[in-house]
């Protein structure tokens, strides 16, 4: 991907699993994509791999970042269904799952990084590792906690999801883009999140 490729943030759109690992797997490409692509507000699309074969894409998203959404959990027919409909629109997918390479046979036209556990605990660990320095590792290490708890001990970014996310029940859309602004740029702050929260209650 080079920068001459870059859309308007609102044509973009990230697909990650709707769990605490894909949470931060979602920040962690937002910031790439940020840092690289100066793409600032692409819309993250929360789904279970259950879902890709139902899953409708706005046809205004012409980019499509998929991350964690592979071969583990989802049928090899839905992905090529799906792969069939938006391999046009697809700049990345990123899956560290174990037999992840298979999805390659499908031949989509987009840029493909696989793994397997032996090579990263999870998928924003393999972005880092291909990705470069904007996956930041307090990231990686908070994700790995939620793919393994364990084997990996939760680390101070666990901690905040679990105080602020968690408990936000009907709030959890608002507390997951305040948590997100944080974690990419350092505001609002942890006591300014839970205040804001508890005033919308």
């Amino acid at each position: 991907m080079n920068e001459g490729n870059a859309c308007p943030s609102a044509s973009v759109g990230i697909l990650v699993p709707k769990t605490p690992s894909g949470f931060f797997a979602g920040v962690s490409i937002k910031n790439y994509l940020s840092t690289y692509l100066k793409i600032v507000e692409p819309q993250i699309i929360e789904v279970m791999p259950c879902q890709l074969k139902q899953l409708k894409i706005n046809q205004k998203i012409d980019k499509l970042y998929v991350l964690g959404l592979g071969i583990k959990n989802t049928p090899p027919s839905a992905l090529k269904d799906f792969i069939g409909t938006y391999e046009e629109r697809i700049a990345l997918w990123v899956d560290h799952h174990p037999g992840s390479r298979l999805i390659s046979e499908l031949k989509g036209k987009y840029n493909y990084l696989h793994g397997s556990d032996k090579d990263s605990a999870s998928t924003t660990a393999l972005m880092g590792i291909k990705l470069g320095k904007c996956i930041k590792q307090e990231w990686i290490d908070a994700t790995n906690h939620f793919e393994n708890p364990f084997f990996f001990l939760p680390n101070h970014l666990v901690k905040h999801y679990k105080k602020i996310i968690v408990p936000a029940n009907g709030q959890t859309k608002e507390a997951k883009k305040l948590f997100s602004e944080y974690l990419l740029t350092g505001k609002p702050s942890i006591d300014e999140i839970h205040l804001l929260l508890s005033k919308q209650a």
